[in-house]
């Protein structure tokens, strides 16, 4: 009998097909469930890597202490090529990644912060997931980084929630420095969920802001 919670991961591949007037449903490749020990863990971000196989961004709860950041990286026939758990600092949950040039990847989401609740962290490994550095950006409130995205000068982009009411925009070099921080916002529950670079060397995101209503006067 399976734990409730045990499951980490239901990771899906597809075939579409199609047909003269009328579109197929799309054929199961394979399917992979990654569990571990029992314990609650999430898959938020999956991304394709240079070889047509996958990159699994989550986290994992433990027994005891803060949960850890995890990646997955995945065969493109479905077969598990390693695991990372990343909470030797603390890093509590990944909720995006990015494959890099070089082969490696970069990820963000929330860490542990002295004086907040979160803070905002972006990590870089190799290619076998070895950490090659971590950096946390913490302002006056908390922070959760939910998306990322290469740059074209070889840095980064993050978006992320910023205290109760920002949109909180991170630029980064190649070696995760800060080069500057943008917040937008300030109505209740605006929040953040994608950024993307634009061919014009801008940004794209794509967030919810909350709108107050409007009274309709007959």
């Amino acid at each position: 009998m399976r734990q409730r919670g045990s499951k980490l991961l239901f990771l899906l591949a597809l075939a579409l097909g199609c047909a003269v007037g009328f579109a197929q449903p799309p054929d199961t490749l394979w399917t992979l469930e990654v569990s571990d020990s029992g314990q609650s863990a999430y898959g938020w971000d999956t991304r394709e890597t240079l070889d047509g196989g996958f990159i699994v961004a989550g986290w994992q709860t433990r027994s005891s202490g803060p949960s850890a950041a995890v990646l997955i990286r995945i065969h493109p026939f479905g077969d598990i090529l390693w695991t990372r758990y990343y909470d030797e600092d603390s890093a509590f949950a990944a909720y995006a990644v990015r494959q890099t040039p070089d082969g490696g990847f970069l990820f963000t989401g929330t860490g542990a912060a002295p004086n907040a609740a979160a803070a905002l962290f972006v990590a870089k490994t190799n290619e076998d997931g070895g950490l090659l550095w971590r950096h946390t950006y913490l302002p006056q409130e908390a922070v959760n980084g939910y998306s990322i995205d290469l740059t074209s000068d070889g840095g980064s982009i993050i978006a992320a929630d910023y205290g109760s009411f920002n949109i909180w925009l991170v630029r980064l070099n190649a070696a995760g420095d800060m080069l500057w921080a943008h917040d937008y916002g300030g109505s209740p529950y605006d929040r953040i969920r994608e950024v993307q670079q634009t061919p014009d060397g801008g940004f794209c995101v794509g967030a919810s802001i909350w709108v107050p209503p409007v009274l309709a006067l007959q």
